[in-house]
């Protein structure tokens, strides 16, 4: 799951700023975002899911990458521990033997609109729209 956001409407006033500036301000405007996104995870993962901990935990933002329809963050479990990564797996998705709980996509939705809000509010914030 992550957050992705094109930032084209803003491309202007980038334009007279440096590459790195511009890629400093779009980083923080999407952290800023993001963290909604991960608490509301955090809070889902806390509420349905049946963890040891270990799972709540490791839930983190990483993995920053910039393509051709904006820049992109990665949310969810941040840990070299593959069963946890197996365990974020099987929660959401389920098996033969256990519904899926959709903890991301519920926790994505529910955070989504509030996410934009706080990623143009760090917008307007930076450029003192």
């Amino acid at each position: 799951m992550g957050l992705s956001v094109n930032f084209s409407s803003v491309i202007e006033r980038f334009e007279k700023l440096g590459y790195k500036v511009e890629r400093e301000v779009q980083e923080k405007a999407l952290k800023s975002g993001a963290e909604v996104i991960l608490q509301e995870l955090r809070q889902e993962v806390a509420r349905n899911v049946f963890d040891t901990g270990e799972l709540l935990m490791s839930l983190d933002m990483y993995k920053t990458s910039i393509g051709k329809d904006g820049i992109s963050i990665l949310i969810g479990p941040n840990t070299d521990k593959q069963e946890i990564i197996e365990r974020n797996y099987y929660q959401h998705y389920g098996n033969s033997n256990m519904a899926g709980k959709k903890h991301l996509t519920v926790a994505f939705e529910r955070g989504y609109e509030d996410a934009l809000e706080e990623t143009i509010r760090e917008l307007k914030g930076i450029l003192r729209w």
